[in-house]
């Protein structure tokens, strides 16, 4: 299968900040390469122009994805990968970005047994990613972790992920997830402004009477976007994958990301 020489995004400080789909959203669709070629297509038609790669079946050969996506015009900016694999397999996860041409692996969950008992296993778990983000460096990749809402519990008077931002080493990066950083009770605006990474994650958040947190589409939801939006173009953000965890679970999960596009290109942001 002959792939295109050059479909990885241009990553470097000039490049403006850009917004994709984050293909977890549409999971439901991406468990056979039949539904992954399909599904890409559609998000493409969408107007998209980049996807993190997320949630489909791992039984899919990672040429037939990288062929999908180039033979879209879509460039595979990211990735999630579960924990175990980074730890257990990591020489076999950076062929598979290789072959992506893709630099952004990325580590979606602090995994439970890494927080539930304190300081003493988070600094563990800081350990174990500083190792992998090292040797990912040493192949031009930077480790993405993502963020949940359970990094804002306190230890001893200090949030996780501050000290998550403090101890990890320069070749992390934290891929800010401004539903997740609003449900933890912080500020997506203050979380972007201090230690962020190239890649983030667009995500909103519906205010109901009976305080749900619910997910919902981009736009639709009560975070201050204009803001948002304005504090990626001031900082270090260059990609902000749109994801909608529940979209797959909805019945619609392609119209969500088309109305999230529609929304942000009326708030001026380039796909």
């Amino acid at each position: 299968m002959k792939l295109s020489p050059n479909a990885s995004p241009n990553l470097q400080k000039e490049t403006p900040f850009r917004f994709g789909a984050q293909l977890y959203s549409v999971r439901e669709r991406c468990q056979t390469p039949e539904g992954f070629r399909q599904t890409v297509k559609e998000i493409a038609a969408i107007g998209y122009k980049g996807v993190q790669v997320s949630g489909q079946s791992r039984d899919i050969d990672p040429r037939v994805i990288r062929d999908a996506c180039d033979s879209n015009g879509l460039s595979i900016v990211c990735t999630h990968v579960p924990f175990d694999d980074l730890k257990d397999q990591l020489d076999k996860i950076i062929q598979n970005h290789q072959i992506y041409s893709c630099r952004y692996p990325g580590l979606g969950s602090l995994p439970m047994q890494y927080y539930e008992n304190g300081v003493a296993s988070l600094m563990d778990f800081i350990s174990i990613i500083n190792g992998i983000a090292d040797k990912l460096a040493d192949h031009d990749m930077r480790l993405l972790y993502h963020n949940h809402a359970h990094e804002f519990q306190r230890f001893n008077g200090r949030l996780a992920f501050d000290l998550l931002r403090e101890q990890c080493n320069e070749n992390v990066q934290f891929e800010i997830d401004t539903f997740w950083v609003q449900c933890g009770g912080g500020d997506p605006v203050k979380a972007l402004r201090g230690r962020s990474a190239d890649v983030i994650h667009f995500k909103d958040m519906l205010g109901t009477a009976k305080n749900g947190n619910i997910i919902c589409t981009v736009g639709k939801g009560n975070l201050d976007w204009p803001e948002i939006i304005q504090t990626c173009r001031e900082t270090r953000v260059q990609w902000a994958m749109v994801e909608q965890d529940n979209a797959a679970e909805l019945g619609d999960s392609i119209r969500a990301m088309a109305d999230a596009f529609d929304f942000l290109v009326k708030q001026g942001v380039e796909p």
